[in-house]
This record gives C-alpha cells, sequence and structure tokens, in this order.
C-alpha cells in the first residue's frame, strides 16, 4: 500500500515539476489518431524494415542517382544474382521500388520521392553525407 501512495505522489510531483500544460498539441491529436486507428502505422514499419536491411539498402542507395538494370545494381552492390533478385523481389512487393521490362533486360528505379526521401534523410542523420 505505502508503494502504491508513493507511485502516485512521484507521479503528482513530475506532473507539479512539468513546466508544459500536459495536453497534447490538437495539430497532432487527429493525425496520430488516424495513424493508430487505420493501422497506417504497421504500414510505416514495414516499409523501415525493408531499408532496415542492408542489402537492401545498399540497393536503394544504388538506385538514388536513377534507374538501372539489375547487371548494373550487380556491379555496384555484389553479391550473386540469385540473392539480389530475392531482395528485389522483396523491394518491388513491397512498393519501395518499381520496375519495367525493357527486351530481356529488368530496369528497376525508386518507387516515389518519399523513399529517396528518407534514405536522405537517414544519410544527414547518420552524418553520411550530405542532400541527395
Amino acid at each position: 500500500m505505502e508503494k502504491k501512495t508513493k507511485s502516485l505522489m512521484n507521479e503528482e510531483q513530475r506532473k507539479a515539476e512539468c513546466l508544459c500544460d500536459n495536453s497534447i498539441p490538437t495539430e497532432v491529436t487527429p493525425t496520430v489518431r488516424t495513424v493508430v486507428e487505420s493501422g497506417d502505422a504497421e504500414r510505416i514499419c514495414d516499409v523501415f524494415r525493408m531499408l532496415s536491411e542492408p542489402s537492401r539498402l545498399k540497393i536503394v542507395l544504388t538506385l538514388l542517382s536513377g534507374e538501372l538494370c539489375v547487371y548494373h545494381i550487380l556491379q555496384a552492390v555484389g553479391g550473386t544474382q540469385s540473392a539480389l533478385s530475392h531482395q528485389l523481389r522483396i523491394l518491388k512487393d513491397n512498393r519501395v521500388l518499381r520496375a519495367r521490362r525493357e527486351g530481356q533486360n529488368v530496369y528497376y528505379s525508386l518507387a516515389d520521392e518519399h523513399v529517396r526521401q528518407m534514405v536522405a534523410i537517414g544519410l544527414q542523420h547518420s552524418g553520411c553525407g550530405g542532400a541527395i
């Protein structure tokens, strides 16, 4: 019982010491509520999961410069054709990349500008480079 009272007292002290008004800004609340209720948080996590695997991130970094065929992507990132094809399929299935076929060649590019922006922000945050 004493522990519970102490815990409540600590919570009250924290609230009293807080300099903010203890409310969530009204412009944030609808956005957060929408994301949580719609399941978008899981979809956002899926995109970050796609980019968090090193070989997939290398592919995305390679494609920041523009569309490339599988052969040129393989030259840039290394590995085997089979492993690269597997990673490209995962990225394409999760709408991080898009592909187009021209004869026997398949060309890959980033699906949209958002992917480029996320990777650019990640690079800036890690100190690896400037704007892309």
